[in-house]
């Protein structure tokens, strides 16, 4: 496949970790909270309405982890439409090496915080990355030899 398609989806992307980033912020309220806890019901398995609500601790960090995901989205998609766009390939491997930092320090996070089905979940967003990021290097690469 083209690199144009793997740049659009690495958008789509950051889209995705974007308005999932939202979805938090919006769960620094009680009444913005369904999504948000929907998902932990889910994640601590069997879905019974547990959790039914968040602490006020939880809703503060709800909302920094909504601004902290939103922010990375941004830039990402920054670094993507302004850098991976004009051949800026490098760029990726600083996206990946963000990427593999996150995934690591919240799946153990998550183990430890008694949440492990929440690794699964970042694994779907590792690989949303890591696919079109390696698809790009890999046609970059090849090109690279092809005109050398």
């Amino acid at each position: 496949m083209h690199t144009r398609f793997y740049i659009t989806w690495l958008k789509i992307a950051c889209v995705l970790t974007g308005v999932t980033g939202i979805i938090a912020m919006a769960a620094s309220t009680p009444k913005g909270a369904h999504l948000w806890l929907a998902l932990f019901d889910m994640l601590k398995w069997p879905i019974n309405n547990d959790p039914s609500e968040f602490q006020s601790e939880s809703l503060a960090l709800n909302a920094v982890l909504g601004g902290v995901m939103t922010g990375w989205a941004s830039l990402m998609y920054s670094i993507i439409d302004n850098q991976v766009t004009k051949g800026n390939f490098e760029m990726l491997k600083y996206i990946s090496l963000s990427i593999l930092i996150w995934f690591i320090v919240d799946s153990a996070g998550s183990i430890l915080a008694d949440l492990p089905l929440n690794v699964l979940l970042n694994s779907v967003f590792l690989i949303i990355f890591i696919i079109p990021i390696r698809a790009i290097l890999k046609n970059n690469k090849s090109e690279n030899v092809i005109k050398n």
